[in-house]
């Protein structure tokens, strides 16, 4: 018993400096932005003025509220059906043995490895319509009209943020799904060829159920980065901050726009907290699916 209380007090102290951290900047901050929720603040003064439930409220009569939150959920489902497939294309390509693997595998993780903000500057200036050498590139053998811009149409912005945000995560994606593929059986693999089953019939029969539990996880991952990731703020803030008119303004950068630039501390606190309910939400759902499935 004496042995199970110094054991405990001593793993208690190794643990400590955790607890701290968590206690001041996750559990803190969760509590404190849930207080300025329920109150009108500014940046300004500083002065909370308790208003209860007023910002919720708020937002069902919030246009701009209703169109970032129509543009988050385009966003995310493009993200993710688009952006986990092509993961696992990768992933499979890669598993493959060719000469220069592990090179190429070195290559993929640059585009993760790059900070948001500069991968948003980078894409920023090879896509700009008046300077970028992609875009010029394309005009110049007839691929695409003069001048043709991607984030300055309306039409198009957001999808070119998407475009940009799938360049950053697909690595992610698919170095998830190829620890997967490392795990999978070669034998039973093996035994499939042996019996003469096609590489597509191995991959539907075999490959993918196995891969399932990665699948979700890579697309809760790929929700969480497209609602609250630097993902959906670093790129936007980049790229368009916004623009153009609000055709990209997104939950994370509008609560974000809220707090700081317009000084409405609480009603940002509140965005950013339904942000983390549509999080949570979307989480939940997708485990829902996976578990019935089961």
């Amino acid at each position: 018993m004496a042995r199970l209380k110094a054991e405990s007090r001593d793993a208690a102290i190794l643990l400590s400096p955790f607890f701290v951290f968590l206690a001041v900047f996750m559990i803190y901050p969760l509590i404190a932005s849930f207080y300025f929720t329920l109150n009108d603040l500014a940046l300004s003064d500083l002065k909370p003025v308790f208003i209860g439930i007023a910002n919720y409220i708020e937002l069902f009569s919030d246009k701009l509220f209703q169109q970032a939150l129509l543009q988050t959920l385009a966003y995310l489902t493009f993200h993710t059906a688009v952006g986990v497939p092509f993961g696992l294309a990768i992933a499979l390509l890669f598993n493959e043995e060719f000469r220069g693997r592990g090179f190429a595998r070195a290559c993929l993780l640059i585009p993760w490895a790059t900070p948001p903000i500069v991968a948003a500057m980078l894409m920023y200036i090879l896509l700009n319509a008046g300077f970028g050498p992609v875009i010029y590139g394309f005009e110049m053998v007839g691929l695409l009209p003069t001048q043709f811009t991607i984030f300055g149409n309306p039409n198009l912005a957001l999808l070119g943020l998407a475009f940009v945000s799938l360049w950053k995560s697909s690595p992610l994606f698919a170095f998830i799904f190829l620890s997967g593929l490392q795990n999978l059986p070669s034998e039973v693999v093996e035994s499939a060829r042996v019996y003469g089953a096609s590489s597509v019939a191995i991959f539907r029969r075999i490959t993918f159920p196995f891969l399932k539990p990665v699948l979700a996880v890579n697309c809760i991952l790929s929700g969480i980065l497209a609602l609250s990731g630097t993902q959906a703020f670093d790129i936007v803030i980049g790229i368009t901050n916004g623009g153009p008119g609000y055709r990209t303004y997104m939950l994370y950068f509008l609560a974000w726009n809220q707090a700081f630039p317009w000084n409405r501390l609480g009603y940002g606190s509140t965005i950013a907290y339904v942000v983390t309910i549509i999080a949570v939400v979307f989480a939940l759902v997708l485990l829902k699916i996976w578990y019935r499935r089961k």
